[in-house]
C-alpha cells in the first residue's frame, strides 16, 4: 500500500466512523496514541464522530457533587476513602471536556450516562455532575447531544447549544444471590406515577408529572405511598387498591 493509499483510507475511516467509548479513562490514553502504532495512520485526535457510554456509581455521583462546592472544581481532589479505581474514574470525568478539546475535527458526540445501581437516579443532584460538560460549549463546530434519565428536576444548562435527551429509566434489575440463583429487583424512577391508571384515570401525564414533582417537595415517598409493593415484582406498577388521597388533596387539585 502506498503512502498515498494509506492517506486515502485514513480520511475515509475519519469521516466514516463512529468511535465509541465505555471507559472514560481510556480518552486520555488513547489521545496519546502515535499514529504509526495504527495501520492507515488514524488516531483517536482525527476522530469526527464519538459515543461515550458510561455508568457511575451512586457513591461517585455523591463525590462528584460534593466536589462541586469547592470554589476551583477542577483542583478539588477526592475523598481518600475511594478506591483508586474509583478516583481515576472521577478525575476522567472531571477532564473529560478539556480532553475533548483536543479533538479539532470532532463534529458530532453523543454521551449516554446511568448511574450502575439500582437506586433512583431522580433522587440524586444532577446538575453538578452535568455541569462539568458546559464547557463544550466552546466547541462552535459540534453537535452535542447528552442522555440521561429523566429526573424530578430535569437540568437545562442555561443559554447552551448542548442538547439534553430524557429517557425512561429501567425499572427491573437482575442479580445473582449467593446460591447463584437468578432473582429480579424492581425500583421505580421518576416518574413513578402513570396517567390513565387509577386513581388518575383523568390527569394528563404531564399533570400526574408536576404533581409527583410536588410529592416529593412536601417530603413524599411517591412509592412508598402510592404504589402497590406486592405486584412490582410481576413488573406492574399500579396504585394501592383503595388509597386514600385526602392527604395529598392540596396536590392533586
Amino acid at each position: 500500500m502506498t503512502v498515498d493509499s494509506r492517506g486515502e483510507v485514513s480520511d475515509f475511516i475519519n469521516r466514516s466512523t463512529e468511535v465509541v467509548v465505555t471507559d472514560l479513562k481510556m480518552i486520555a490514553q488513547l489521545l496519546r496514541q502515535a499514529r504509526s502504532a495504527v495501520t492507515g495512520g488514524f488516531i483517536f485526535g482525527d476522530v469526527r464522530y464519538l459515543r461515550i457510554i458510561s455508568r457511575f456509581s451512586i457513591r461517585l455521583l455523591k463525590e462528584i457533587e460534593s466536589m462541586s462546592r469547592h470554589a476551583v472544581f477542577l483542583d478539588a481532589h477526592p475523598t481518600a476513602l475511594l478506591s483508586k479505581e474509583a478516583i481515576a474514574e472521577v478525575h476522567a470525568w472531571l477532564q473529560l471536556s478539556s480532553n475533548l478539546s483536543h479533538l479539532s475535527g470532532l463534529r458530532r458526540l453523543r454521551i449516554w450516562l446511568d448511574c450502575d445501581d439500582s437506586l433512583p437516579w431522580a433522587r440524586e443532584k444532577e446538575e453538578p455532575f452535568l455541569h462539568v460538560l458546559k464547557p463544550l460549549d466552546q466547541m462552535s463546530k459540534l453537535n452535542c447531544c447528552i442522555e440521561v434519565p429523566r429526573h424530578v428536576y430535569d437540568y437545562k444548562p442555561a443559554k447552551s447549544s448542548l442538547r439534553i435527551r430524557r429517557r425512561i429509566r429501567q425499572r427491573h434489575f437482575g442479580y445473582y444471590d449467593w446460591n447463584a440463583r437468578l432473582h429480579v429487583l424492581s425500583r421505580g424512577d421518576f416518574p413513578i406515577l402513570e396517567a390513565g391508571q387509577p386513581p388518575f384515570e383523568n390527569v394528563t401525564q404531564a399533570s400526574l408529572e408536576e404533581i409527583e414533582r410536588q410529592l416529593v417537595d412536601g417530603g413524599v415517598d411517591v412509592e412508598e405511598q402510592f404504589i402497590d409493593d406486592s405486584l412490582i415484582d410481576e413488573g406492574m406498577w399500579v396504585c394501592k387498591d383503595g388509597i386514600d388521597l385526602s392527604p395529598w388533596a392540596s396536590f392533586l387539585m
